[in-house]
């Protein structure tokens, strides 16, 4: 059992690629990942990390203000991305499915490992060397609550208000003048499922892994050949779990950056016939529903395990990823919160947060807080060949405060706190330290890097 060792992020400070002239002071740059600067072709296989000031995708910001509730990701493409088998779209997201999460808010599903290389529940994505996982599963080892979420239900992200102003029709009115923010109402509730036991996957995860990576990445080990963007270390999800339901309705604001920190208010009445009604400055909404289509199923929260591989081993297996090919994820680096006095707004100012602009010519991937936390994982088990993060690990130190650039280093602070590293086989996971041993004299070695890292970014 290994504790984590520090970790020393000396955050370049370079000229920013966009031309909108980076403060030579600013405390982020976009030569940097979550750890430091992508000086060595090591580094070169993981996303960076790139704090914004605002422009972020609707995507983004949903997935980013829900997750802070403790559920998992939340997919604003809630139906699934088309183009995939017919079965899998109407039956929704499932425990077992592989795949990554796509900047479009979607998840793009690439196999099962429960089903057969030719079910007709597979993709032409199933990997050359795939086998299914066996045994498969059985009934009693997925964990079903078919009303996790009761019907009427509504779900909102940190700093919404909202009040019920009338039973019938059912209306609800939403207040908020939050920089960002995210609803979703559901009419006839959700159902929730879980694998029993998660561990049962992690030899097969480990085994599979590398050709995993190579499928994705289109790569045979003969040719250099690369998607656009690549199918970055630490993207590869597999489903554990899943929120699902056959009617939903969800709000996401701002629409334009313009409007950050504005008051939004809007209504929800099921008895219209589009039943969000909004205002200037109108949120972007959407509406899904069984009559729409018919037999349905749309996946609200989505949970599971990122997998990502050791450096030697993507080294090995992987071709090498051109520093200007290397994709951004990006988070909101200001408070959620507008500052009201005039000094708070000076200090944002002071500190570079009003111009953190995206690198030009840079693809986008979309964020999920184990990308951060695997790669920190990877820095310190050089000798994994395979690391997995389950969500299971940080969901439940979540606060349900939005997921802005201070939040995710306080999270990955918690996680670091509360976990030792092992690596076993080649396997690094998580390990959920003993009551006893969580006192800050055991802690200090695992979150001196951290601390260096809020101290540095904040």
């Amino acid at each position: 059992m290994l504790r984590f060792m520090p970790l020393f992020p000396f955050i370049a400070r370079k000229p920013a690629e966009d031309g909108h002239g980076e403060d030579s002071n600013s405390e982020f740059s976009y030569h940097s990942s979550i750890r430091g600067t992508h000086d060595g072709a090591e580094d070169r296989h993981f996303a960076s990390y790139c704090p914004v000031s605002l422009a972020r995708s609707d995507a983004a910001i949903y997935a980013s203000s829900l997750m802070a509730l403790g559920n998992g990701w939340a997919p604003l493409e809630l139906a699934g991305i088309e183009g995939g088998p017919r079965k899998h779209f109407e039956q929704g997201v499932t425990p077992g499915d592989v795949g990554y999460l796509s900047k479009s808010g979607g998840f793009n599903y690439l196999f099962n490992i429960f089903s057969a290389k030719d079910d007709p529940m597979q993709t032409k994505n199933v990997p050359r060397n795939f086998v299914p996982m066996v045994p498969p599963l059985a009934e009693w080892e997925i964990k079903k609550v078919p009303n996790h979420f009761a019907p009427h239900t509504v779900i909102v992200s940190e700093g919404i208000q909202f009040n019920q102003t009338s039973d019938s029709p059912w209306e609800i009115a939403f207040s908020s003048s939050a920089r960002e923010g995210a609803v979703v109402v559901l009419p006839t509730g959700a159902s929730r499922e879980d694998l029993a036991d998660t561990s049962k996957l992690h030899s097969y995860l480990k085994e599979h892994a590398v050709d995993w990576y190579q499928s994705l990445n289109l790569y045979s080990g003969s040719e250099n050949i690369l998607p656009s963007p690549p199918g970055m270390n630490g993207t590869l999800f597999i489903v554990t779990g899943c929120d699902r339901a056959t009617s939903c309705a969800t709000v996401v604001f701002p629409a334009t950056p313009a409007e950050a920190g504005m008051l939004h208010t809007f209504r929800y009445n099921d008895a219209a016939d589009y039943p969000w009604f909004r205002p200037a400055p109108a949120p972007s909404s959407t509406v899904v529903s069984e009559s729409r289509q018919p037999g349905s199923h749309y996946s609200i929260f989505i949970r599971g395990i990122t997998i990502a591989l050791g450096t030697a081993s993507w080294t090995r297996h992987l071709p090498h990823i051109p520093e200007e090919e290397i994709p951004v994820y990006d988070v909101l680096a200001k408070p959620l919160f507008e500052p009201q006095d005039r000094l708070g707004k000076l200090l944002e100012r002071l500190k570079g947060l009003d111009k953190l602009f995206y690198p030009v010519k840079r693809d986008k991937i979309m964020f999920h807080p184990a990308m951060a936390l695997i790669q920190v994982m990877i820095e310190c088990s050089p000798s994994a060949d395979v690391a997995i993060v389950d969500d299971s690990s940080w969901c439940p130190l979540l606060n349900g405060r939005n997921l802005t650039h201070p939040e995710i280093v306080e999270l990955l602070h918690k996680v670091i706190h509360d976990h030792d590293l092992s690596v076993a086989d080649g396997l690094a996971t998580l390990m959920k330290k003993p009551e006893q041993s969580q006192s800050l004299v055991c802690g200090l070695r695992g979150v001196v890097g951290i601390l260096l890292l809020i101290l540095t970014l904040r």
